[in-house]
């Protein structure tokens, strides 16, 4: 019940903010294909919410197609079939094919089968040239660096505390990706415990101190050298020969690494540091939503509201965290893992340094980018005070 009051007021903001910016449909007019031709090169204008410069494009937008014809669109994902990410997308597209009655085709292109690369996203949907994609803010901040500090990594102690930040994450990136022409659909991004895979047990700051540990991203490497850790940014595809070769003494991954890629023949301890906190969702091209007969408009709020919803009710199944600890479980049993844990001290600490990178990282960006990290800071604060 709690999670279900919780999304209230996000989906009321939703519908709002959908309904204000959806344009009376016009009459149906036939076109050719549903699809959109940009007939100018892209303009620099400047991005309203942030300090960057956003591009535009004129652009031609599609008339509103007749009741009876099919309407295709093409969603673009990084994430590959089997993927838990990849069967919640899915699971997004064909509900609103179904409910459409075959009216609306939403056709999901795994690992990238589109050719474009996740960081073009936002000039892309905007212009219609992909009506839909996996919305992550961390991939498209080349553009919008403030989508890039919504929701930091490290900062999170529980799975509690992600739930219910959801909302206050969630509202943050729909305005910002509003301000490129693409409307937001959230679901909570599948749980995963990150951990520190190591041959030897770096389950304390103080144990990694001066070790070589890997990071995905920035924020996690300014938030463990300043606890004194060398933490290093790499790809995936580079971990399993640099462990081999002492190059690192451990890596930042999941128990989906140990079980898809072969961690364990180069570690022995899994060590549960924090959850994985940031919604994923659906971008939507305006362009693609406004040339959609009303009925067809409705039929996609509807449906995403549904679909938050039940992956919220769905904590028990292949998104939630007891999938997460059977995957635990599966790396110690199946896989030979030693399995440790930080204390709840370490964490703290850790927690408490990822927010001073976080701040400090958004005033380099700008004021507005200030203004919202205070604005989640103060949620969090709430929450792990138990006022929320």
């Amino acid at each position: 019940m709690k999670k279900k009051l919780l999304l209230i007021p996000l989906a009321l903001i939703l519908v709002v903010s959908l309904v204000a910016c959806a344009a009376p449909a016009p009459a149906p007019a036939p076109v050719p294909a549903p699809t959109t031709t940009v007939t100018a090169p892209a303009a620099t204008v400047t991005a309203p919410a942030a300090t960057v410069t956003a591009p535009a494009t004129t652009v031609t937008a599609p008339a509103p197609v007749p009741v009876e014809e099919v309407i295709e669109w093409r969603f673009h994902t990084p994430h590959t079939e089997g993927r838990t990410e990849f069967v919640v997308e899915t699971d997004w597209a064909d509900s609103i094919t179904e409910a459409s009655g075959g009216r609306l085709v939403v056709t999901v292109y795994p690992g990238r089968a589109l050719g474009f690369q996740d960081a073009d996203m936002l000039r892309l949907t905007s212009r219609n040239v992909v009506q839909a994609f996996l919305s992550y803010g961390g991939y498209v901040s080349r553009d919008e660096p403030q989508l890039g500090l919504v929701v930091p990594e490290m900062v999170m102690r529980s799975n509690t505390e992600r739930l219910k930040m959801f909302k206050y994450f969630a509202e943050e990136e729909t305005a910002l990706f509003k301000n490129w022409g693409i409307l937001s659909f959230w679901w909570p991004n599948p749980l995963s415990y990150v951990s520190v895979l190591s041959e030897d047990p770096y389950n304390s700051i103080e144990a990694m101190q001066g070790k070589k540990i890997r990071v995905w991203e920035l924020g996690q490497r300014l938030t463990m050298e300043s606890l004194g850790i060398a933490a290093q940014v790499m790809s995936q595809g580079e971990i399993y020969l640099a462990l081999k070769t002492g190059v690192l003494d451990g890596v930042l991954h999941t128990a989906t690494g140990v079980i898809s890629m072969g961690l364990s023949e180069v570690t022995s301890y899994l060590s549960t540091l924090y959850p994985t906190a940031y919604p994923l969702g659906t971008g939507v091209s305006e362009i693609a939503f406004n040339a959609l007969p009303k009925d067809l408009q409705d039929i996609v709020i509807k449906v995403s509201a549904e679909h938050t919803q039940r992956w919220f009710d769905n904590e028990s199944g292949p998104g939630g965290e007891q999938a997460e600890l059977d995957r635990i479980e599966r790396a110690e049993k199946e896989f030979g893992m030693t399995i440790l844990d930080f204390s709840e001290a370490d964490k703290t600490t850790f927690s408490e340094a990822a927010k001073t990178v976080w701040l400090s990282t958004a005033q380099e960006v700008g004021p507005d980018a200030v203004a919202m990290v205070e604005r989640l800071q103060a949620a969090m604060d709430r929450i792990s005070s138990g006022l929320e």
